[in-house]
């Protein structure tokens, strides 16, 4: 089970992601992540609430911050990394000195 929050915060959206996400999810996941970049101009993801993952869920964060930086953007972490997914990315090779890659951006 999982659960995708959209925060609307004038320029600001954050999306709040909680329970389980992986290839099953990735659809709703991809669908909110753009509704999310196209509306503001501050992005941030909170991922504390993410109990379960996959590689899918960092694939489409990176992704999605690849999008964000061509427009002179980026995707912000709203909330402390859960340790499954430092896991993921640093298995992943996503990581770079134990911090996985986007997280490392100033938190809104």
């Amino acid at each position: 089970m999982h659960s995708i929050k959209h925060i609307d915060e004038g320029d600001k959206g954050v999306l709040v992601l909680a329970g389980s996400f992986g290839v099953e999810q990735a659809a709703a996941l991809k669908e909110a992540l753009l509704e999310l970049a196209s509306g503001h101009r501050e992005t941030a993801v909170d991922l504390s609430g993410v109990q379960e993952a996959d590689l899918t869920l960092l694939q489409l964060l990176c992704a999605t911050q690849k999008t964000l930086s061509q427009t002179g953007r980026s995707l912000a972490c709203a909330s402390e990394v859960p340790a499954i997914l430092l896991d993921i990315a640093r298995r992943a090779g996503m990581a770079q000195d134990g911090e996985p890659m986007f997280w490392k951006r100033k938190r809104l």
